[in-house]
């Protein structure tokens, strides 16, 4: 059973719009980049925005939703298909049988045509009522975090299980999963 698609969040509008910008460069050139790479160049971009430099890479599919949902909507190339995985080289199976012909078509698109388009529809989401966080039970909270946990195990820190209760915390107040690993992976951080 799939789970019904969250709402989105300021953070993933405000890196969604940053992630846009970026695709649409590697459009241009015609060019693939990792979900790695998406997140460190957005970093390297925008080293003052504070969800950027809270980004970690097994986030960015969900950052890219906002992308993905303007694209969808008017029928537009879908432009996430140019991240892929770093360890396949490819997009996962939900974007289809022929990746490369997808790339084609987005290689083809006049994506400046489309910049203010993309630019008014996330000042609409933006000013969109906000988004109510809805609360979970710590039974459900757990094994959020734990189904988040086992497939991105690879790219966490292992010791990240250290802040599991600060995570089931989050959790259980209602942010994404996602969200929560995040914030607490940039609590690390030193400040710069």
């Amino acid at each position: 059973m799939s789970e019904p698609p969250q709402k989105l969040t300021k953070a993933d509008l405000e890196i969604g719009r940053i992630y846009y910008d970026m695709l649409v460069e590697q459009a241009r050139v015609g060019d693939t980049l990792s979900y790695g790479d998406l997140v460190a160049g957005a970093k390297v971009r925008h080293p003052d925005n504070e969800f950027v430099q809270r980004a970690i890479a097994v986030s960015a599919g969900r950052r890219l939703e906002a992308v993905r949902v303007f694209t969808n909507e008017r029928g537009y190339p879908d432009i996430t298909s140019l991240v892929v995985n770093a360890a396949t080289g490819e997009v996962g199976s939900a974007f289809g049988t022929d990746p490369v012909a997808r790339r084609a078509e987005i290689a083809e698109f006049d994506w400046s045509s489309v910049d203010e388009q993309f630019e008014l529809y996330i000042s609409d989401q933006h000013a969109g009522p906000p988004v109510k966080r809805r609360k979970v039970r710590a039974v459900e909270a757990r094994r959020m975090i734990w189904d988040f946990y086992t497939v991105n195990k690879a790219a966490l820190p292992a010791d990240v299980v250290a802040d599991r209760d600060d995570l089931l915390t989050r959790v259980m107040d209602g942010h994404a999963v996602a969200d929560a690993f995040e914030q607490i992976l940039a609590a690390r951080k030193p400040s710069r």
